[in-house]
């Protein structure tokens, strides 16, 4: 993401939620990583996949599924690890024959 398109973006947030903007980004922070991901049970290199897979599945979300891809590889995932999850996802072609 570009500095740019953050600046934009922050600035429609404000325009749209006004004194609300800062409590809604630290919200969605707080309850999305804070919350979520350090939920005990899994480790964060081992809660990417999943979440890749889920994202695969919805296939309504490409913007958060290329960020989660690139958390993955951020924590150690190769990319033929992470195609694996995907092809397991029920989005594939294989698993949507009927």
């Amino acid at each position: 993401m570009t500095n740019d398109l953050y600046e934009a973006g922050a600035k429609l947030m404000e325009t749209l939620a006004g004194d609300y903007a800062l409590a809604l980004e630290r919200a969605l922070v707080a309850f999305g990583f804070g919350d979520i991901c350090k939920r005990p049970g899994l480790d964060l290199k081992h809660r990417e996949p999943v979440t890749v897979a889920a994202l695969s599945a919805l296939g309504t979300a490409p913007r958060q599924l290329k960020a989660h891809i690139a958390g993955a590889l951020n924590v150690g995932w190769h990319q033929e690890e992470i195609g694996e999850a995907i092809v397991q996802s029920p989005s594939t072609p294989v698993c949507q024959r009927r």
